[in-house]
């Protein structure tokens, strides 16, 4: 009974290897064509296989089933398998400290340091970007701080050379009605008249006064918040510091670069080289002796 037993197992598997079915033993082509006979496999599934014409099979002393072209396996003759028969993949036990533990075990480490310093990577980039920004706003920041200690240098050297001249020529406000002025604080009008020139109606109390806007707007402003304004050549100017404070005359020259004009005064036709911080323009009447 053993040997018909045997004879009928030899018989199917035979048979498995006059077809291509589940169980036949094939080896495969590669992508050149080439049948690479000494890597067996037996087919385990030919139906149901995700993509066109593809099939299972597992590879000699394997456990993984891998998809192949239906078209590139081949049947390994009966006298080849008779002769070395076809061995089948055992499934491993896991087993603590084995080697294979320890090399999962450092291929996990690997792969969190890799993680880590691709994150790091990251991060880094991020603070770049974040300096870059930092730094192009400290630029902005640069820009106005320059402006300002431009408009205070100015205003000390004003005021040195009042004192240089005469002690009691300098003023500490140089606030007049009837000149004009432009605005260069936002807190007028909430930044509405920003930079817009205006005329000054009344000086109410010390260093504060009313001006009425070009579009006709009134408001009350203090002097910090204005800046005299200038005419063109020709123009009629007041002076508002040292000892020509208040005499009228006319623009003849303007050098912005050097921060001077050239007036030449109604009452005595004098020429005179003064700073253009220390006139502005007159749009009040002139005396009647002095009225062009």
């Amino acid at each position: 009974e053993n040997e018909k037993a045997w004879k009928e197992k030899l018989a199917k598997e035979k048979l498995k290897q006059s077809k291509i079915q589940v169980g036949s033993i094939v080896v495969v082509r590669d992508e050149r064509g080439k049948v690479d006979t000494r890597r067996r496999a037996m087919l385990v599934k030919v139906a149901g296989v995700p993509g066109l014409n593809r099939v299972l099979i597992r590879y000699e002393r394997e456990t993984e089933d891998v998809s192949v072209k239906k078209g590139d396996i081949v049947l390994v003759e009966q006298a080849e398998l008779d002769e070395k028969p076809f061995k089948e993949g055992v499934e491993r036990k896991e087993r603590p400290n084995t080697e294979y533990d320890s090399e999962k075990r450092r291929r996990s480490i690997d792969s969190q340091l890799n993680s880590t310093s691709s994150h790091l990577d990251r991060e880094s980039n991020l603070s770049n970007d974040h300096r870059r920004k930092r730094s192009r706003s400290h630029e902005c920041d640069h820009g106005r701080d320059r402006e300002r200690k431009r408009k205070r240098k100015k205003d000390k050297e004003r005021r040195q050379r009042g004192h240089e001249d005469s002690e009691s020529n300098y003023h500490s406000h140089w606030l007049l009605s009837q000149i004009r002025v432009r605005v260069i604080s936002k807190k007028v009008c909430n930044g509405r008249q920003y930079k817009q020139k205006g005329i000054v109606m009344d000086v109410i109390r010390s260093g504060e006064g009313v001006l009425q806007m070009a579009d006709g707007e009134v408001v009350e402003v203090k002097e910090s918040w204005v800046e005299t304004a200038l005419p063109k050549a020709g123009g009629k100017i007041v002076i508002l510091q040292g000892p020509y404070r208040y005499k009228k005359g006319k623009l003849l020259e303007r050098h912005s670069s050097s921060g001077k004009g050239v007036v030449q005064l109604y009452e005595d036709m004098n020429v005179m080289k003064l700073s253009l911080d220390d006139i502005a323009e007159w749009c009040g009447p002139l005396d009647e002796d002095l009225d062009e």
